[in-house]
């Protein structure tokens, strides 16, 4: 079973860093990241618009509005230790390169293209780099809407697209599972979220759909959605985790990858 490391090993370093990155590969597990346009038209990993989160007060308060270099001027080590050395907001183009085109194949990268991130400069950048580097077997896209998929099939037919799927159609980029039964052929894996409804979309049923339909199936342990009062995100994800193996899920994207590694390890499972 693959694991992501939500924002790479943010628990360790911060997030959506190269260092973060780099020690969850090394820690032997994917990475979950966040993409977005600067206005140089390149690609910065970072989950939020506003870098104040992770960088603190600055002038910098959008990164559509600023370039890489006015980006990486900030230091997104010092909301979360101040003791460390600075930390900078890494491209896109050198994750790939540094990190995600030396994963073997116990290891992906799962992109998070958000909605608001899915113009044609951004998913133009996103194809010529897996070209680039032939991330095929080392990345994919997620959250993609499903038009956006369709866009990214015929610029590159090779590289993977998986749809997020949730109980509730939360935002513009998130499917009820039904809403995906004629567009088989656009999409490779499902993204499958349960943002706050227990057993409104983990189902031991849905799991079986999913697989039967030939598409990989990658979870989101609860305590991704602490912000979105799910029930099991502080007590009670260890439940979700035993559901996730016993019903053969083929990757679990998580906040604490090594206890997830630990409780694979303790049941045996590789």
């Amino acid at each position: 079973m693959l694991i992501f490391s939500h924002r790479g090993l943010k628990l360790e370093q911060p997030e959506n860093t190269l260092e973060a990155f780099c020690a969850a590969a090394a820690a032997g597990f994917g990475v979950e990241l966040d993409i977005r346009l600067t206005k140089d038209g390149d690609l910065v990993c970072i989950h939020d618009r506003n870098p104040a989160r992770v960088a603190g007060t600055s002038a910098v308060q959008d990164v559509r509005e600023h370039t890489v270099v006015e980006l990486q001027a900030l230091d997104v080590a010092n909301s979360f230790w101040q003791w460390r050395d600075a930390s900078r907001i890494p491209r896109f183009f050198d994750v790939a390169q540094q990190v995600i085109a030396k994963f073997g194949p116990d290891r992906r990268a799962a992109v998070h293209v958000k909605a608001e991130e899915q113009g044609d400069q951004q998913i133009g950048l996103l194809v010529s780099t897996f070209q680039k580097y032939n991330l095929y077997a080392q990345a994919f896209l997620f959250d993609l809407t499903l038009e956006t998929a369709a866009q990214v099939r015929a610029m590159d037919p090779n590289i993977q697209i998986f749809i997020s799927v949730g109980e509730e159609r939360y935002g513009p980029s998130i499917y009820l599972w039904e809403d995906l039964k004629d567009h088989g052929a656009i999409y490779d894996g499902v993204w499958w979220d349960e943002w706050k409804i227990l057993g409104g979309e983990y189902t031991q049923e849905r799991a079986a759909q999913i697989k039967a339909a030939g598409k990989l199936n990658y979870a989101i342990s609860p305590e991704l959605h602490l912000d979105h009062a799910n029930p099991h995100a502080l007590v009670g994800y260890y439940q979700e985790w035993e559901r996730f193996i016993a019903w053969n899920i083929d990757g679990v994207c998580t906040a604490f990858p090594r206890a997830f590694q630990e409780f694979l390890a303790a049941r045996k499972i590789a």
